[in-house]
């Protein structure tokens, strides 16, 4: 499954931020959007990462990998499954790496404290796309004149293409949550578990 944005609406955004928009800005954007949303309505649904433990046929299926890889017919089977395609080597080697890497994601997000609101969340991670794609830091509610500042209507422009609402607060909300992030992190320095 895939969502497409509007590209005009793509675009609009990135101005907004004062971002230059190619191509490839824009393609990235594009799926970086998608897998916020993606994770928003997960969150929403109160599918919480760091809440959940890998299932046990996630773990079963990572453990039959695990002992096939390390198996001696491992690599006839391979190229007999595969039918010697380079594409489905590529692709069986990849889904073996990234069912280890959910189960490690699964796990590394459980130890993590805290539960915030999914809006919330979800600001921040524009927010520091925000910051990736400008290399611009800061949030103002005073731009040039124009209202908000390029930070704030970057982040409204891209909420609004995932139909999420915004908070007449947005930047508070977003310094705020940085703030608690930095502390629980100089917190988790001091004291690891």
């Amino acid at each position: 499954m895939t969502q497409e944005f509007d590209r005009a609406r793509l675009i609009a955004a990135l101005a907004a931020g004062d971002i230059h928009a190619d191509d490839e800005t824009i393609d990235s954007v594009d799926a970086w959007l998608f897998t916020l949303w993606f994770q928003y309505r997960m969150r929403k649904k109160n599918f919480q990462v760091g809440r959940a433990k890998p299932s046990k046929e996630l773990q079963k299926i990572n453990q039959a990998l695990l002992e096939w890889y390390s198996c001696e017919e491992f690599k006839w089977e391979v190229y007999l499954l595969s039918r010697f395609d380079h594409l489905k080597i590529a692709a069986m080697e990849w889904f073996g790496c990234t069912v280890g890497e959910a189960i490690d994601r699964l796990e590394f997000e459980r130890k993590r404290h805290g539960r915030e609101n999914p809006k919330t969340t979800l600001f921040v991670q524009l927010y520091n796309g925000y910051v990736d794609l400008s290399g611009r830091t800061g949030l103002t509610d005073e731009g040039d004149g124009h209202g908000p500042g390029p930070g704030v209507r970057f982040i409204t422009e891209c909420a609004a293409l995932i139909d999420v609402s915004v908070p007449d607060k947005l930047r508070q909300l977003i310094q705020t949550s940085i703030a608690r992030e930095e502390k629980r992190n100089e917190a988790a320095c001091k004291n690891p578990e």
